[in-house]
């Protein structure tokens, strides 16, 4: 697979073809590298930051259209619209690689896309966001907010299979309408609620 590596804070407008598959990396260090062209083509988006430097991709073409999924295998992706993460439909969800894979949302959006969890976190940025899909995996998730605390919030919706438990971080918000949202029951899927961390039943 083929990848673009931005060292410096960094915005394109060019479109972006994926010839099956292709990665869009921001170096380490608070660089941010915006994606302002159309991602299209095949075999899925993946992308690569240095989660502990703070490195983000950011996606905001509402013309995005590229199939076979978004892979955030470490660091952050950033997206304001469900649209811009490509085709909708099955095989074009969302997967949390690793414990260091994060998607923030810039703005409120509704998602119906499956998702698999292998740890990470959703940051909802003092957004309100919801994500209706199916929900799978084995690493759990933790809901953080990178805006100002106790505003926006995730809600998780749909029954949900994904084990490992969930965590709320400080200042983040939760919110779920059903038992089932916060996936598989068990003495290894708990909730973890941290400092002001609140959980919401709708």
């Amino acid at each position: 697979l083929g990848a673009l590596r931005g060292t410096n804070n960094f915005t394109t407008s060019r479109n972006v073809i994926l010839a099956g598959g292709g990665t869009l990396h921001a170096d380490s260090g608070l660089n941010v590298a915006n994606y302002l062209g159309v991602v299209s083509g095949n075999g899925g988006l993946r992308i690569i930051n240095d989660p502990a430097g703070g490195g983000r991709v950011a996606l905001t073409n509402l013309g995005n259209n590229y199939i076979g999924g978004t892979f955030i295998n470490s660091g952050a992706l950033a997206v304001g619209d469900d649209l811009v993460l490509g085709a909708p439909g099955p095989g074009n969800g969302i997967t949390f690689s690793s414990p260091g894979s994060t998607l923030i949302t810039t703005a409120g959006l509704t998602s119906p896309r499956d998702i698999t969890f292998n740890g990470g976190a959703v940051d909802h940025a003092g957004n309100v966001s919801t994500f209706s899909g199916n929900k799978t995996g084995g690493g759990g998730v933790t809901i953080v907010n990178s805006g100002p605390s106790g505003t926006g919030r995730i809600e998780f919706r749909g029954s949900n299979t994904f084990s490992g438990g969930m965590r709320i971080a400080p200042g983040a918000t939760l919110d779920i309408i059903s038992d089932l949202n916060m996936g598989l029951i068990g003495p290894e899927n708990g909730l973890i609620i941290d400092g002001d961390g609140t959980l919401r039943t709708a």
